[in-house]
């Protein structure tokens, strides 16, 4: 049986994007309506009446929702919306840049190296991971072994590694690599589109929070002077901390990921026993960061195959063209 790689995954469905979205405009919208019929309740008091406990108890008889809540949830959204949108301006096109430096002549160094497919056990993520095994000239000696993103779900015997020139640990997969650009190029488009549909959202949900605090004032809301402070603190604050800090912290993660993370053991040490024990050791150090925020989290299983350098135990699964370890 002849196994094929995998294409890139299709990314994000535009029309999932959008339709996902709707039910959360709708109750936005119905929460500005509330708002903006707030002012009016007050006309069935009679003249005089002024008291703001006696006003709020009202509405809360009415099933109305408190306006300082409906506040809080456009901040909510607003800051989920900004976390989005900085991932796709910032995170997006930085990680773009990384993989395009591999296609890169005067960047690279092209080695020959072997590929362990590991298979994923869970629905964390939509891609495949694989152990990359390869000898550097750095490394005199030694093999290097690192946990890589893999399009080809079966193990691969001597083919191309691209090393960023000064990174040993830095080795990829060129068709890997050449699938993951492609795979850019036919997603700008929708890029585009959710970059702009998510700061349309940032818009809305930052310009809704406002409306809402101004009918407040309109009522002489209790609440609205300490709703005002809080407003200024998520916007200028809490937002910029998780849009920008978190985006960054992942794309550091992810960068040393890619460049720096991985393991080297002698050439002529790897015994079947202590090779299975590398593996073991890189595998636990790969799950301590097995977080969906680095794009490191995958399965728990290894599989891999024959190596003509390493004498390692292996054995045939008939079903399958993946060579597992015992």
């Amino acid at each position: 049986m002849r196994v094929q790689a995998k294409l890139a995954p299709a990314g994000f469905s535009l029309m999932q994007l959008t339709l996902s979205s709707l039910p959360m405009l709708l109750v936005l919208i119905s929460f500005l309506y509330s708002a903006a019929i707030r002012p009016n309740e007050l006309s069935i008091y009679p003249e005089g009446v002024d008291d703001d406990d006696v006003i709020q108890q009202y509405f809360d008889r009415q099933g109305l929702i408190p306006l300082y809540q409906i506040v809080y949830t456009f901040l909510g959204f607003f800051v989920m919306w900004s976390v989005l949108a900085s991932y796709i301006i910032v995170f997006v096109p930085k990680r773009r840049r990384l993989m395009e430096s591999y296609l890169n002549p005067s960047e690279v160094e092209n080695v020959v190296g072997d590929v362990y497919f590991q298979p994923t056990t869970t629905r964390c993520h939509l891609t495949d991971y694989a152990y990359a095994v390869y000898a550097h000239r750095q490394m005199e000696g030694y093999l290097v072994q690192k946990r890589v993103r893999t399009y080809h779900p079966y193990t691969r015997e001597k083919i191309a590694v691209v090393v960023l020139k000064g990174k040993p640990y830095s080795g990829q997969p060129k068709t890997d690599i050449d699938i993951d650009i492609k795979s850019y190029s036919g997603d700008r488009d929708k890029t585009n589109y959710a970059t702009w549909f998510s700061l349309l959202w940032v818009v809305f949900t930052l310009l809704g929070s406002i409306y809402v605090m101004f009918q407040m004032s309109k009522i002489d809301h209790p609440k609205q002077p300490h709703m005002l402070r809080e407003f200024f603190g998520i916007v200028m604050i809490v937002t910029p901390i998780f849009a920008i800090g978190g985006n960054w912290l992942k794309w550091r993660l992810h960068y040393n990921w890619v460049v720096n993370r991985g393991e080297t053991v002698r050439d002529e040490n790897l015994t079947p026993t202590s090779k299975e024990k590398a593996f073991t050791k890189l595998k636990e150090e790969d799950n301590e960061i097995n977080t969906c925020l680095s794009d490191t989290c995958g399965g728990d299983e290894m599989i891999y195959g024959d190596h003509d350098s390493l004498e390692m135990g292996i054995k045939n699964d008939s079903k399958t063209h993946y060579l597992s370890m015992t």
